[in-house]
């Protein structure tokens, strides 16, 4: 019984032994073939690589896909109405862009002479003659004929020219309604651009403030009619002899443009001297134009007119020296 137990069990041992090594030489020759495939594909990436670099020798002037660039930021062009004492007494000849208000434009009207408007005809001369970058235009001609027919007559030469029709309709209520701006906008808008004017619209800043009842899109024509999203913005403290915080006097402007859109821009801007103390005014100047340049306004003009009217500090602060 002892001599078959062992025999059986040496034979197991054999048994499992030959199987071990049957295993043994399938591994083995598995993993030879897997050095073989890996060999060949370290070969094959040897050789590509080759390739490559032969390729890119021969080829030094391949163009690359540069990365996007950023938008480059518009520079904000400060400015100023043309008949105050900026250009009278204080020495300035040019600035980079100038407001110049329009009335009526009857028949035969020129760019050198406004029939009727001798006031109007001399602005525009000054402010084209003032205007380094850009002339901004406002005009209440209602009849789109006779806008058409002035405009096809600019003079050659001219730098930028925004046009407005009908700015700050909001104090011709009620005689003037929201619907007739809207409906004037969308005929005026068409004929300046057809002599490469960009269409700027002008409503108030007390339009933006809640206290006033309107609602800012009651004027708005629609963003295919509008290039610039203007507006007046005045000191909102005037009445209380105080200065704003110029980021309150353009944050409503500025988010409202960016809501349709539009680049923004302030065409008519001011503040009163309270107290017989100048500095604090032109520390307010200083402080608005710089978060104007910040907020990135394409354009910011001074009224250079009524208790607004430039000293030589502000001036300075707002354009730089003559």
């Amino acid at each position: 019984m002892t001599a078959n137990l062992s025999a059986v069990t040496a034979a197991a041992q054999t048994y499992g032994d030959e199987r071990a090594a049957d295993q043994k030489a399938v591994d083995d020759a598995r993993l030879n073939s897997l050095q073989g495939d890996y060999d060949a594909l370290k070969r094959d990436y040897v050789s590509l690589t080759a390739e490559y670099n032969a390729y890119r020798q021969s080829h030094p002037d391949t163009p690359v896909t540069p990365p996007t660039p950023e938008p480059p930021t518009a520079t904000t062009l400060m400015g100023s109405a043309v008949n105050g004492p900026l250009f009278t007494t204080l020495g300035y000849t040019k600035v980079p862009a100038t407001r110049v208000f329009l009335r009526q434009l009857p028949a035969g009207s020129t760019w050198t002479n406004i029939i009727g408007d001798g006031g109007a005809t001399g602005d525009l001369k000054d402010g084209i003659a003032r205007a380094t970058d850009l002339i901004w235009l406002s005009c209440k001609e209602t009849d789109p004929k006779l806008v058409d027919a002035f405009l096809a007559k600019k003079p050659a030469g001219l730098p930028e020219v925004w046009w407005t029709h009908h700015h700050e309709p909001e104090n011709d209520a009620p005689g003037y309604t929201a619907a007739q701006y809207v409906a004037e906008q969308k005929i005026m808008s068409p004929i300046a651009r057809k002599y490469g004017f960009k269409f700027a619209t002008i409503l108030m800043r007390y339009t933006f403030s809640a206290g006033s009842g309107r609602d800012w899109h009651d004027y708005w024509p629609g963003a295919a009619f509008v290039d610039i999203f203007g507006c007046d913005s005045y000191n909102t403290g005037n009445k209380k002899q105080t200065y704003s915080d110029p980021k309150s006097q353009v944050d409503p402007i500025r988010s409202a443009a960016d809501s349709v859109g539009k680049p923004w821009a302030i065409g008519e801007t001011g503040a009163s001297i309270f107290n017989n103390q100048p500095a604090p005014r032109t520390k307010w100047a200083a402080d608005l134009k710089a978060e104007g340049i910040r907020q990135g306004a394409r354009a910011f003009l001074w009224w250079d007119q009524d208790t607004y009217v430039f000293d030589k500090p502000t001036a300075e602060v707002w354009l730089g020296k003559p």
